[in-house]
């Protein structure tokens, strides 16, 4: 979705107020072996992991396409009769991920090794084909509203050779409570098509209260973008039935693993 939250000056600030804070970077100062290995191997610079050079190639690619096509964003409550025109590359550089976010995705499904991947918001594709990548032949499913990315990411994002990748068009409403219903261990699942905070903090509250049969980690999408996004990572950071909590800033993680004290951390990245 087009990103037009809080104002830039807002932004930096916040993140200048991040940066005062955090304490953690590559992992130093976690005694907790899960969480600095999580942060140590999928989130700082020195990441082992390697993007594939092809999904690398077409990240830049979009960004500088200028093919232009009409969009419905329904993540920002907008109606089916209320489009705007729009370059790929537009998209791309304003509502999308930057290819150091796109590495840290790759790098989180690689690490955590997921049974399942979930992405509620498409977009063009490019979050998408970074979580497939990173998941190998994992089954992820994505879901987009607007009719025209759902299409563009459909033809497109088959260029890193996924496996078992399903798209789904619709409301993310539509589509929740089956793509939720049956949650393996070790789902992932990746939100960043809606930036309001009802919609988010009800589907986060529906993700902890199911039951599943181990750990879950749910990837949150700019969790500082406005003051009702920031309100709603702070309430849910809270939830007792978050066991891990980490504040990248860009990103939000909250792990469920039952039989962990709670933690929270606030990182470098």
């Amino acid at each position: 979705m087009n990103k037009k939250g809080s104002g830039f000056l807002t932004i930096s600030f916040k993140y200048l107020r991040h940066l005062l804070r955090a304490r953690h970077r590559r992992g130093h100062g976690i005694h907790s072996t899960f969480v600095y290995g999580l942060v140590r191997d999928a989130i700082s610079p020195a990441s082992k992991y390697v993007v594939p050079e092809k999904l690398s190639t077409y990240h830049r690619k979009l960004l500088g396409q200028t093919d232009q096509i009409r969009i419905h964003d329904l993540g920002a409550g907008s109606s089916v009769d209320q489009a705007e025109v729009r370059s790929i590359a537009s998209i791309a550089r304003k509502s999308s991920l930057t290819r150091k976010q796109g590495k840290a995705l790759f790098s989180l499904c690689k690490w955590y090794g997921p049974a399942r991947v979930i992405e509620f918001g498409t977009g063009l594709g490019i979050s998408t084909s970074y979580l497939a990548a990173g998941a190998d032949r994992a089954s992820v499913v994505t879901i987009e509203g607007s009719p025209e990315k759902y299409a563009f990411a459909r033809e497109n994002t088959g260029v890193y050779d996924a496996g078992g990748l399903e798209f789904l068009l619709g409301s993310f409403d539509s589509y929740f409570s089956e793509v939720t219903e049956q949650m393996p261990d070790r789902t992932l699942v990746f939100i960043d098509g809606d930036h309001r905070y009802g919609p988010v903090m009800d589907k986060l509250k529906a993700l902890l209260g199911r039951e599943i049969p181990g750990e879950m980690m749910i990837v949150l999408d700019d969790i500082y973008w406005s003051d009702e996004m920031e309100r709603m990572w702070k309430e849910i950071v809270d939830d007792d039935r978050v066991n891990i909590s980490l504040d990248l800033f860009h990103f939000g993680i909250l792990i469920r693993r039952p039989g962990i004290a709670k933690q929270h951390f606030r990182v470098v990245f």
